[in-house]
């Protein structure tokens, strides 16, 4: 599953739709290799007029976003928290003395790119945001925790290659 999402809701830029969650458990699953850096979220919001999300836990395994919102006006966000990614079982496994051997953001990875419809190499970057923010206005975030966010390196958890809050083009 490369685009997986639990929840799209997605309107368009003329059609601008509200969004209520209240009292929300979303859980993107158990698979560790799940899903893409940029094409997968728990939560997924775009065109919005206002968003309210307000008791929304995320949750779960894979690569990609915990919630993402895009080209959304009048954003308020709550609690979003145990986000796991891990490589492909194709890469390389990944151990501390596996990372000795490059630099810490040089490790090569696969990136699917969904054009070629094919798997390319690419140095590792944040593979897992918990909240991602781009293009929205009037943006609001209050008693948020994001907690555990990361990877498991030689059975031991780790917080690299993750973002706890991503933001871009917020007015």
């Amino acid at each position: 599953m490369i685009s997986s999402r639990v929840l799209l809701i997605r309107d368009n830029k003329d059609n601008k739709i509200s969004v209520k969650l209240d009292n929300i458990f979303v859980n993107r699953g158990e698979d560790l290799e799940a899903g893409s850096r940029t094409y997968s979220a728990g939560l997924w919001i775009d065109h919005a007029s206002s968003i309210s999300l307000d008791h929304v836990e995320v949750t779960g395994k894979g690569r990609g976003h915990g919630i993402a919102v895009y080209f959304s006006d009048n954003v308020s966000l709550n609690n979003i928290h145990d986000l796991l990614w891990s490589l492909y079982k194709s890469e390389p496994i990944l151990t501390y003395d596996k990372l000795k051997e490059f630099k810490y953001n040089d490790l090569p990875i696969y990136k699917y790119d969904p054009n070629g419809k094919r798997f390319g190499v690419t140095r590792i970057q944040e593979q897992i945001n918990a909240l991602f923010l781009a293009y929205n206005s009037d943006v609001t975030i209050k008693n948020i925790d994001i907690e555990r966010i990361g990877i498991k390196i030689d059975e031991e958890f780790v917080p690299w290659q993750t973002d706890g809050i991503s933001v871009a083009d917020i007015d």
